[in-house]
Order: C-alpha cells, then sequence, then structure tokens
C-alpha cells in the first residue's frame, strides 16, 4: 500500500514509481496473489476520476482509493486509515502548519509520511520501506517472504 498525492512534486513519483518496478517484476503466479493499493492523502484535490486518469497515465495498474465525498464521516474514514498505518498527514495554508485537515483554502501544500507498507494476507503490516533506505532485492526479498 502507497500513501500519494497526484500534484505531489517529489516523493509520490518514487513511491509510485517503486511500486511500479515492483508490480511489473512479479511473475504471473505471484502476481495473482498481490495486491497493489494506492491511497490519496489529498482527498480534496485527488477525486476518483482524477486517480483514474493518473493511474492511467502513468501505466499504474492498480487501484488508487478515495473518498466519495468530503463529508465529516468520509473524511473520519480516511483520516483513520492513515492513522491505522501511521502516516502523517500535515496540510500548510498561508504559512500557517495545521494538523486538522477537514477545514483550509484552496491554497495548501500537502506533507505526510513517505513509503509503502507491505501488508500479508490477515491484513497484519508487516514491513515499511521508504524511499531513503529502499534498496530493490530488499524489497523483493520482503515481498517474495509475504507470499511464503
Amino acid at each position: 500500500i502507497g500513501f500519494i498525492f497526484i500534484k505531489c512534486p517529489d516523493k509520490c513519483i518514487t513511491i509510485s514509481q517503486n511500486m511500479k518496478y515492483l508490480h511489473d517484476g512479479l511473475n504471473q503466479s505471484n502476481a495473482e496473489n498481490v495486491s497493489f493499493i494506492s491511497i490519496t492523502v489529498d482527498p480534496w484535490r485527488d477525486s476518483s476520476s482524477l486517480l483514474s486518469n493518473y493511474s492511467q497515465t502513468n501505466n499504474y495498474n492498480w487501484s488508487h482509493l478515495t473518498i466519495t465525498s468530503l463529508a465529516l464521516d468520509q473524511l473520519a474514514l480516511l483520516e483513520a486509515v492513515w492513522a491505522d498505518f501511521n502516516i502523517g498527514v500535515v496540510l500548510t495554508e498561508e504559512g500557517q502548519e495545521s494538523t486538522s485537515a477537514r477545514e483550509h483554502s484552496v491554497n495548501y501544500k500537502v506533507e505526510h509520511s513517505p513509503g509503502i507498507v507491505m501488508v500479508d494476507k490477515l491484513g497484519i503490516q508487516k514491513v515499511r520501506w521508504s524511499e531513503e533506505d529502499w534498496v530493490s532485492q530488499q524489497v523483493e526479498k520482503d515481498l517474495l517472504y509475504l507470499l511464503q
């Protein structure tokens, strides 16, 4: 699972490319037993249709998820997912930092905890890789180990 947003200038591109590397490197048998998912950290701008276009344009052949509306209950669900995966999301507006992502202006930047989280078949988080410590061979070993 990767946590990204479309307008990200740097980290998210690396996360998505690393996921694509893993995705494209799986043989048919392993590919049938692995799911790749990207979850937005910017639901205010990342609509389902924009995420779909982003995915198709970049040939990311996995699900890119967001919420269906900006209603408080939907935002709370997404915030719970972020919290469960220990993904910190901070919006910065006009020089002000805010940890409450529910209300903000249209001019904001998103900062978040980067990386890819590997989850086993029981839904238990096992490994987190970030672009700073990404070593392709080690990540592949972790993935193959989880497949066993």
